[in-house]
């Protein structure tokens, strides 16, 4: 099973009384899928940040897209801090993203990490005439 819920080792185990099995939680994961129609931005994965404040947090994301006609390819490794102060998120520097595509015609896009409110929010953008589909899994920890 697999959650966004916060354990600090990533791994928490639960009684399922209904089935008399215990189940073993992956926490502190993201998941996105959807789908860019030319160079429009989508909003892959958006997470609230705590309520708490002065919590601070670090995310990898491993993001893939493939071209719906052409099948041709874009991935992406992504590692971004990002912290909340009073409720109002923020970007700890500039992410590092590292980018591959495997055709000149899908050069142009493009994948971001940006706050919003007390959310942040993992971002790609298409590119004209193309349609990709993504999906991205992520992982994170906060203190």
């Amino acid at each position: 099973v697999d959650s966004t819920e916060s354990d600090d080792d990533g791994v928490l185990t639960r009684a399922n009384p209904p089935s008399n099995l215990v189940e073993v939680v992956l926490t502190n994961r993201l998941f996105g899928v959807g789908s860019t129609v030319d160079a429009i931005t989508f909003d892959l994965i958006t997470f609230p940040l705590s309520a708490l404040a002065n919590t601070v947090y670090r995310f990898e994301f491993q993001v893939v897209g493939r071209e719906a006609v052409s099948g041709e390819a874009v991935s992406y490794t992504v590692f971004a801090g990002a912290k909340t102060i009073a409720g109002v998120a923020s970007i700890v520097e500039t992410p590092y993203i590292d980018a591959d595509q495997d055709a000149p015609t899908l050069l142009a896009a493009s994948i971001g990490f940006v706050a919003s409110g007390n959310s942040v929010v993992l971002q790609v953008t298409g590119v004209l005439g193309t349609n990709i589909t993504y999906k991205a899994l992520g992982t994170y920890i906060s203190v």
